[in-house]
């Protein structure tokens, strides 16, 4: 008899507020929140957050007098240090099977079929080992298919008597699980199915999994149906143990003050191509065009608005910061207008190929590489990844920046950057 097929998903719990206290052992019980670009609004709470209420997505300066009055610890995001403690705890979780996905920044499916152990106690010890290893703590919930896997784990956050595993398959009561999840809370279901399956009278996962296959596949596509057979148990969804290659690679912030002038919305760019094809470089492929977007904030009234973007053919496929650079400025000059005050711009580099397998130019040959170029940029993301970002960069990046976003309360880059590294006295 084979043995039975057993997915986990584990996610991390509240995870960008989780990493402000890992290396903040007095906040261990104290509500913190961690703020978008700007310090604009929330987009993340730690369990005590939630408790006192504090919603997602609200401005921060309206919650100012409720952080002050429960003594909330507040952040700007760090993405430098989440990015980094995301790769430790994937890092980990390979330890314990070959076949995994990572999903997300914070959630990783692994295929646990066969494992020998408990599957419950050989979770628990999963969790314990993340938590131990990296100071993130995980939930995992365990299902014979990914969509199953999705609810059992958002089902293991809701009851502490759980330890933080709940395995779907081995559940007394099944039925009752899928009772109390939300239709609209299914992987798979956006706003508009659920909508629509709300005026039909289904409200949550079982009433749904109990829907007619022919009536779901009619309604709302294969997609739809997939879901469905998933909910019965039946797989539908594989594990992507290979990330799918990038179609894009896209850098781009709000500024910290409004952009008037064209040299400081250059430099911008300079920071934003830097950092596209920084990654481009990173995932070993080249780009053969370059879009530029410009906008100003549409929440300011009575001011006067713009946004345009357009895109540039790169003569060749390449990831030399310069090369993208110089066409991405002559795209700037095209749509860039006096006379706005500008709040955000970006850079999206497109039609990627692999670095090897870039396509030539039938009627204007061109050079197909060059050494000294590529060496040039070998050096300068070695020595990046070494002594910290922007330890090297093009000139035209500037120096002042007066226009990079605000974090006024970012934590330390305590894994990443030497001068953040902690200390311990004694």
């Amino acid at each position: 008899m084979p043995p039975r097929r057993i997915l986990a998903l584990v996610d991390c719990n509240s995870f960008y507020a989780s990493c402000e206290k890992v290396f903040a052992p007095a906040l261990a019980n104290k509500p913190v929140v961690v703020l978008s670009n700007n310090d604009g609004c929330i987009i993340a709470r730690s369990s005590e957050a939630k408790a006192l209420g504090i919603p997602m997505g609200k401005p921060a300066f309206e919650c100012r007098e409720l952080f002050r009055h429960h003594d909330v610890a507040v952040f700007s995001s760090n993405y430098t240090l989440y990015g980094d403690l995301s790769a430790r705890v994937m890092k980990t979780l390979a330890t314990f099977t070959p076949r995994l996905e990572v999903y997300s920044i914070d959630e990783a499916f692994l295929d646990l079929t066969g494992m020998p152990d408990d599957i419950v106690v050989y979770s628990q010890h999963i969790r314990e080992t993340v938590r131990r290893w990296t100071g993130i703590p995980v939930a995992i919930g365990l299902g014979p298919t990914k969509t199953l896997a999705k609810i059992a784990n958002k089902l293991s956050k809701k009851d502490p008597t759980l330890g933080g595993v709940l395995d779907y398959g081995a559940h007394p009561e099944p039925d009752a699980l899928l009772d109390q999840m939300a239709v609209e809370d299914i992987w798979g279901i956006g706003r508009r199915y659920a909508a629509m399956l709300e005026r039909h009278g289904v409200v949550n996962a079982r009433q749904f999994r109990n829907l007619p296959r022919d009536w779901v596949k009619k309604k709302m596509t294969v997609g739809g149906l997939h879901t469905l057979l998933e909910l019965q148990g039946i797989p539908c969804i594989d594990l992507e143990s290979m990330a799918p290659a990038k179609k894009s690679v896209t850098a781009s912030r709000s500024f910290g003050q409004p952009v008037t002038r064209i040299e400081e919305m250059r430099e911008a760019l300079a920071v934003y191509t830097s950092r596209a094809a920084e990654r481009l470089r990173k995932a070993r492929m080249v780009a053969n065009g370059v879009t530029v977007w410009v906008q100003t904030n549409t929440f300011i009234e009575g001011e006067p608005q713009y946004a345009n973007s357009a895109f540039g053919a790169l003569p060749v496929a390449t990831a030399h910061t310069s090369d993208i650079l110089k066409v991405a400025s002559q795209v700037l000059d095209r749509i860039f207008r006096k006379g706005y005050r500008y709040k955000k711009a970006g850079v999206m580099l497109s039609g990627l190929e692999p670095i090897g397998c870039r396509q030539l130019s039938l009627l204007a040959p061109v050079r197909t590489s060059d050494p000294k170029a590529e060496r040039l940029m070998e050096a300068m993301d070695r020595a990046n990844a070494r002594w910290g970002r922007d330890t090297l960069r093009l000139a035209a990046c500037g120096i002042k920046q007066n226009w990079q976003m605000k974090q006024a309360a970012r934590s330390p880059q305590y894994t990443t950057c030497w001068a953040d590294l902690p200390e311990v006295r004694t």
